[in-house]
């Protein structure tokens, strides 16, 4: 058939591409280093992809006395990918500062962005499902005891804070 190993090579081209975003997908879901390094270098890994991309991070970690289980590390670090990927895509901000700190029974973790901020009442109040991010947020951290705080305003920037016990 003519055109037919035009279209074999094409296909397969878009099998590979397919292929490659699933792994990104896959690694974004569940951070390969997150069970090998622990927190703080995944949270250092986002901060660094970020920062490759031109977006400005600040980073500021204490060191764990404990290592935090895993299904809470995971959320933690969920929530931070989350709210570094909303203020690089759409606060139109160009600064996120990520701070990690424990305390005895528990570790908070806190993204705040110089953007452009948001009206909280709209966003709670919308039906549509176009805020589906911070929904994951805040459920991710309930699956753990945690409890997720937003503080944000028009044209003030918005602070996440997580704060999980444990």
């Amino acid at each position: 058939m003519p055109g037919a190993s035009e279209k074999l090579v094409a296909a397969r081209e878009l099998a590979d591409e397919i292929i490659d975003e699933l792994r990104t997908v896959a690694v974004r879901l569940r951070p390969p280093d997150l069970d090998d390094l622990g927190l703080v270098a995944s949270l250092e890994r986002l901060v660094a992809e970020a920062r490759r991309r031109g977006f400005g991070v600040g980073y500021e970690a204490e060191e764990m006395e404990h290592v935090p289980p895993p299904s809470i590390a995971l959320a933690l670090c969920r929530v931070a990918q989350e709210a570094l990927t909303n203020a690089e895509r759409h606060a139109h901000g160009d600064h996120a500062r990520v701070q990690l700190s424990a305390e005895p029974g528990g570790i908070t973790l806190s993204v705040e962005d110089n953007g452009m901020g948001f009206d909280m009442e709209k966003v709670e109040a919308a039906t549509d499902n176009v805020h589906l991010g911070l929904v994951g947020m805040r459920e991710r951290l309930q699956i753990v005891g945690g409890a997720l705080e937003i503080t944000t305003a028009p044209g003030d920037g918005t602070k996440i804070v997580a704060s999980v016990p444990c």
